[in-house]
């Protein structure tokens, strides 16, 4: 097979990309029930005749659906060896003789050393990447996206050619797969001369801290320091020494420390100053249940205590109530808001517990029901109503409880008070959930609990509101989409991100490039959210 997979077939894989002209087959079309243009049906008929895609067994093409990164590689295979198959070995990857096939060409496919990312969706700066490597050159996503501008593979939307209008973190879907190889096989006459092609502005040095020439970061960065701090696509300043970095940088909002050296996001300071480590349980998006839990030494940083802000919008039972304070400003004026609606009977009775203090309020629960129930019947009906410890939202800052003047205490019927409702209904405008719901119980392993709000942020409370998911759900939404654009009631539009890791190359980049970050928050099981205000 490898010997039909001649390098000059390489070279010809990709010569338009993002929103190529528009390129008749002349294949008769077919018709797809789920494909409306005209051009889209003959691009993918072509396809469809090379032996680069196929239909689904109901007579769907499914064009929208994201193209992983297997796929492609399959597809470049196919395309390129006139639409031979090969079987994988039995125990392989089914995708591994397409890797196995681009293998000598060294193109920048992750899944080589990651098998998890050969079933992850292909951004469309991956694609340009691979483009460029085609014609000999390594080049980072922005650099990839000038070399597609420059040597006319790309024209970008609506014929602006911008990093921004190229959509390089978008992610590539199944027609527009199919345009782009119709477009390749209306172009096999073209003549690509490799490494040593014209068309190239040359091999490009890549740096210890990302440089575009075509997108510079600033005009001259004189970035000399480990820790390099942005602001959006603005350098502010670097050092060498990481405390001194952070201390600095404690001056400046919206912006993010990088490790030059070890190429990773390590500091931000949006709603307020986080450290990033590996674990990614950081920011008010990650995580906490009985899957992953927080560590007993786990301790949440940046609190303040609600018991010296209070007023008649905001009443606490007692005179230790500490709260992160990124929930500080919604939760303020959310209790405005409540206020003022007539739901003006409040309570805050709960708020931070660290693990000891839930340690203590767990076991004493498990007690109650020892003598009747046993210590494992007991452990576990306890555990449906209250956390074990180490799995509480509380002891990250970022839960609250709410009870009513009347009650003082956490009941179902909150959920049926003033107050109970209008949280229900309003919370998320402010960036809470009602965390623990009854037709969620089955994944998150706890009962209904209406008096509960977890603080996510916006846009992600709305989200999650308006599409019925809990957290579990949302975040694996986000991982499974890797791009998703939402627009908030107001008509905002986001821009949500999730990236494998810290280090993650297409963060850094957009990291460097973006101008627009709202937000940076881990998701607490290794991976990275990045929302933007588009």
């Amino acid at each position: 097979m490898r010997s039909r997979f001649g390098l000059w077939a390489i070279f010809l894989v990709i010569n338009i990309f993002l929103f190529p002209a528009q390129v008749y087959s002349a294949h008769d079309a077919a018709f797809f029930p789920d494909v409306s243009e005209k051009w889209q049906q003959e691009a993918i008929q072509a396809t469809l005749d090379q032996g680069v895609v196929k239909e689904y067994p109901d007579g769907t093409f499914r064009p929208n659906q994201k193209v992983t990164e297997a796929e492609f590689a399959e597809m470049i295979t196919k395309f390129a060896a006139d639409g031979s198959t090969v079987d994988a070995l039995p125990g392989d990857h089914w995708a591994q003789p397409y890797y196995d096939a681009l293998a000598p060409y060294e193109m920048p496919l992750g899944g080589y050393a990651d098998i998890l990312c050969r079933d992850r969706p292909i951004t469309r700066g991956l694609a340009a990447r691979i483009t460029a490597r085609i014609y000999g050159y390594d080049l980072n996503v922005a650099d990839a996206v000038a070399f597609m501008y420059a040597n006319n593979l790309a024209s970008g939307r609506n014929k602006v050619k911008d990093f921004e209008s190229y959509g390089a973190f978008n992610l590539l879907t199944r027609v527009e797969a199919a345009v782009i190889f119709n477009a390749m096989e209306e172009n096999k006459k073209a003549v690509f001369k490799g490494i040593d092609s014209d068309l190239s502005r040359g091999p490009i040095e890549k740096s210890a801290l990302y440089h575009s020439p075509a997108l510079p970061v600033v005009a001259a960065p004189a970035i000399n320091g480990r820790y390099a701090l942005f602001q959006g696509q603005t350098y502010i300043g670097s050092g060498d020494d990481a405390s001194a970095a952070e201390q600095f940088a404690r001056q400046f909002a919206g912006t993010y420390l990088i490790d030059q050296a070890d190429q990773k996001l390590v500091w931000a300071n949006f709603d307020k100053a986080t450290e990033f480590t590996d674990d990614t349980k950081h920011g008010s998006l990650f995580l906490v249940n009985g899957y992953y839990p927080v560590a007993a030494e786990y301790q949440a940083s940046h609190m303040v205590n609600l018991a010296a802000n209070t007023s008649y919008k905001l009443r606490v039972s007692n005179n230790n109530m500490y709260i992160d304070e990124a929930v500080l400003a919604p939760l303020q004026n959310m209790l405005n808001d409540i206020y003022y609606a007539g739901a003006n009977q409040l309570l805050l009775i709960s708020a931070y517990r660290s693990y000891q203090t839930q340690t203590m309020l767990f076991q004493s629960r498990v007690n109650k029901l020892l003598y009747s129930l046993g210590l494992e019947e007991a452990r576990k009906q306890v555990a449906m109503s209250t956390a074990i410890p180490g799995t509480s939202e509380h002891q990250i800052g970022l839960a609250l409880d709410f009870s009513t003047l009347s009650s003082m205490t956490t009941t179902q019927s909150f959920a049926a008070t003033r107050e109970g409702q209008w949280l229900n209904n309003n919370s998320w405008k402010y960036g809470f959930v009602i965390r623990y719901r009854a037709d969620k119980s089955f994944i998150t392993g706890i009962i209904n609990e209406p008096w509960h709000l977890r603080y996510v942020g916006r846009p992600h409370a709305e989200f999650m509101y308006r599409s019925g998911m809990c957290l579990e759900e949302y975040l694996e939404y986000i991982y499974r989409e890797r791009v998703i654009n939402f627009s908030d009631y107001t008509g905002h539009l986001h821009g949500i991100y999730y990236f494998d890791s810290g280090n993650a190359e297409d963060l850094l980049n957009l990291l460097y490039l973006s101008d627009n970050i709202s937000a940076l928050s881990g998701d607490g099981k290794g991976g990275i959210i990045v929302t933007t205000n588009q």
